[in-house]
């Protein structure tokens, strides 16, 4: 039997395994199981013969959080033998970042260490993984099929197929080495990668109490495309996402067009597409998040020492320096560069879209979700530079006037992006726990006009944590409300700026511990949202802390936090 394990942080693997792996599999005529890495235990990795492995990164190139425990034990001192094993790993990653398909790398060669043999060369995928993932794991199960019909003495007529998918294009440069040959041009279609196009029917500010930390909400119509398809009249649910395509800031397209020279009104063609430069830059390109081949690239054309220092440094530095800056924050670093707009169509990565948690249910309107958008806003080197999306949007709403607040009936290109991982319990009597600081609120708003509309008789329990209670509390009326009409069992509220002394949701836990452990060890499910980088971890260890309390000791405390992810009762959706 071949078992294809996925670890998806968003659901993209689990999408690849279940819609992709399963019905090639089937139509090769060999039985599969398809399951999620952090379920099969490593004496049952040890005795598999064929395994085809989907694998995500997260953070700084390491493995989901749920695999964490298995990772830990493939990369023990003690970890058993693999050398029956044959198989292939697909690594899904983000070229933007240094560490692009860290996780897959390092879990490809761990298992060879181990002694497991390559039946599937690796691929590395980046955004656009879609058409390359899908290629890699037919042939991939095609391979499969040919290996297990000579291990059994049989024939399998089929011709070989192609282990070059060409997944990802050429791998990333080495630190400080340089680009030989330019990329062939070609002009993306960022389009092409959605759902159709919404309608934004409402922007209206929640908060501004500081400048940094205006939070919106925004309501879209949705395409029929993502109207009619589910079995309740939506293909979407709850603990989903939406991804907005967005624009670029026109002034920041100006002000890129000007420090390089380059006629607006250039036409850029590729053999397929014609486009003028201004064009290109608003709708095409990635003006924002800034790759390591970018950077390289432009290094290579101008010899720039810090740029050739700074990719020859440790990758951690590169992330330190790469966060906050854009392209012409590059641009006004390096003056002496020369460019014109068919070197940055090479250059630049499509322009990408923007996830957002629904924090609305499809039971109170299937046509129509709600999101909650922190606009992104800081200074630097005299600058304000915005987000995307969230300064688009942002915008909107002041184009609108202070006095209204909002803007209706504007267009925007949207990606549904199912989370599998993130659904409400299937048991509608079983307890809930959400955690949520700031927008992590989103998906749980969502949830509780799912369960309330529903009826679900499973208790409720909200904990978020904010700066101010009376000035920050997103949707206050609403979880009020909800309190009161017993909905939301229990409303919790950590205030970083509170005048009796900050607390964070980690120290929350903390305090009401014994309580939290009694509903979670009674049954209850634990879902979190919010920042990946400190809270996720900070929450993870204070959920330890207090289940070492509990149960006495920290291995035990361990243990338990494991099992909770085993039953699948904890769930995570970080950003």
């Amino acid at each position: 039997m071949l078992h294809v394990l996925y670890a998806s942080e968003t659901g993209n693997g689990e999408e690849l395994a279940e819609r992709v792996a399963l019905p090639a599999a089937r139509a090769a005529g060999i039985g599969v199981r398809v399951r999620e890495i952090d379920a099969v235990p490593l004496e049952e990795l040890a005795q598999m013969r064929w395994a085809l492995f989907v694998v995500s990164t997260t953070g700084q190139g390491d493995v989901p959080y749920d695999v964490e425990e298995l990772w830990d034990a493939l990369i023990a001192s003690d970890a058993p033998e693999l050398d029956q094993l044959r198989f292939g790993v697909l690594a899904l990653g983000d070229r933007v970042y240094a560490d692009f398909c860290q996780a897959g790398i390092e879990f490809d060669d761990r298992l060879a260490e181990l002694g497991a043999q390559r039946l599937v060369d690796l691929v590395t995928c980046d955004y656009d993984y879609e058409t390359p993932a899908s290629r890699w794991l037919r042939e991939g199960i095609d391979t499969v099929a040919r290996d297990m019909a000579e291990a059994t003495g049989g024939a399998d007529p089929r011709e070989p197929s192609s282990t070059d998918t060409g997944a990802s294009g050429p791998e990333p440069a080495a630190a400080g080495s340089l680009m030989v040959e330019p990329e062939p041009l070609r002009i993306p279609d960022p389009a092409a990668r959605t759902d159709g196009t919404a309608v934004i029917e409402h922007v209206r500010v929640l908060t501004d109490t500081d400048p940094d930390r205006e939070i919106l909400h925004c309501t879209l119509a949705l395409p029929p495309a993502l109207v009619a398809s589910g079995p309740e009249g939506a293909s979407w649910q709850v603990g989903d996402s939406v991804d907005l395509l967005e624009p670029n800031d026109p002034r920041l397209v100006t002000a890129v067009l000007d420090r390089l020279r380059i006629d607006p009104d250039q036409i850029v063609e590729d053999g397929t597409t014609s486009i003028s430069a201004a064009r290109l830059l608003t709708e095409r390109l990635e003006l924002r998040q800034l790759p390591r081949s970018l950077v390289e690239a432009i290094q290579e054309r101008t010899g720039d020492v810090e740029l050739g220092r700074l990719l020859a440094s440790r990758v951690a530095d590169f992330e330190r320096w790469r966060w906050g800056r854009d392209l012409l924050s590059v641009l006004e670093e390096v003056p002496q560069l020369q460019a014109d707009a068919e070197d940055l169509a090479r250059w630049l990565r499509p322009l990408q879209t923007r996830a957002y948690s629904i924090a609305s249910s499809p039971r109170v309107d299937a046509r129509r979700v709600d999101l909650t958008v922190r606009t992104l806003r800081y200074e630097r080197a005299g600058r304000t530079l915005e987000g995307t999306a969230s300064g688009a949007l942002s915008r909107l709403c002041r184009v609108a006037g202070a006095d209204s607040g909002e803007r209706r009936s504007r267009e925007v290109l949207v990606r549904h992006r199912p989370a599998p991982g993130f659904r409400l319990p299937d048991d509608p009597s079983a307890d809930l726990v959400m955690i949520g600081p700031g927008v992590g609120v989103a998906p749980f708003r969502g949830y509780l006009q799912e369960r309330s509309t529903r009826g679900d008789t499973g208790r409720n329990w909200l904990l978020c944590g904010i700066r101010e209670r009376t000035r920050d509390l997103l949707y206050a009326r609403e979880l009020e409300a909800w309190h009161e009409d017993g909905v939301l069992t229990r409303l919790d509220i950590a205030e970083s700026r509170a005048a009796d002394g900050a607390e964070y949701v980690q120290h929350t836990i903390d305090r009401l511990g014994p309580e939290l452990f009694a509903w979670i060890d009674g049954g209850a499910h634990l879902h979190v949202c919010g920042d990946a980088r400190e809270m996720a971890p900070a929450v993870r260890l204070a959920l330890r802390a207090v289940a070492s309390r509990q149960l006495g000791s920290p291995e035990r405390g361990a243990a338990w936090v494991a099992r909770l992810q085993a039953e699948h009762r904890y769930r995570e959706d970080v950003y």
